[in-house]
């Protein structure tokens, strides 16, 4: 007699009447035929050495981790870091905590066509702009200001490029005035 596991179990030995049930914090679809469909709950995520033998590990304190195969994603003001040593990941408060906030919410970016949109896909500790262990450092585009990396503001150079041709046009036709009142005016 064959059966359809339940959530939470699998089989795969065909022709079996029971179900095997998934790992410590792992669960699976309706009808798993395999201990590789069991996948992580929420709550918890897969270990950098994980394997489908493995356990999920319970999320780090100050994470949030969303099951799957996702890494956890650290709380504003922490930064992701995993532990060479356990093979677990852990959140570290950040010296700068606005820098260490990839979803925004101390809303330090305020820059309206900004390039970063954070996904759980390329999710990182770091607000838009940051880098580096911690976030301390800026990327291209972006520079230090108040603790902040702030993204460069292309209209300020162009305004600043504008006055400087400006003024280099005001001059010259100073130039010329002077030069063609005296070409006029002999002495």
């Amino acid at each position: 007699n064959c059966i359809e596991c339940p959530r939470g179990s699998f089989q795969d030995e065909p022709g079996q009447g029971r179900c095997r049930s998934c790992p410590k914090n792992k669960v699976s679809e309706r009808g798993a035929s395999s201990l590789e469909k069991c996948y992580c709950v929420h709550g918890t995520y897969a270990s950098a050495n994980h394997t489908a033998h493995h356990p999920c590990q319970e999320c780090p304190p100050y994470g949030l981790c969303y099951g799957g195969s996702l890494l956890p994603t650290c709380y504003p003001g922490y930064f992701l870091v995993l532990n060479a040593k356990s093979g677990l990941f852990e959140c570290i408060k950040c010296n700068v905590p606005r820098a260490c906030d990839p979803l925004g919410l101390f809303e330090t970016n305020t820059s309206s066509n900004s390039t970063c949109n954070f996904t759980m896909e390329n999710s990182t500790s770091c607000t838009c702009g940051h880098q580096g262990m911690l976030c301390e450092k800026c990327i291209d585009g972006y520079r230090m200001r108040d603790g902040i990396c702030r993204e460069c503001s292309s209209s300020r150079v162009q305004r600043n490029a504008y006055w400087t041709i400006a003024g280099v046009i005001i001059a010259s036709i100073t130039v010329y005035s002077v030069l063609l009142y005296n070409f006029n005016n002999p002495r």
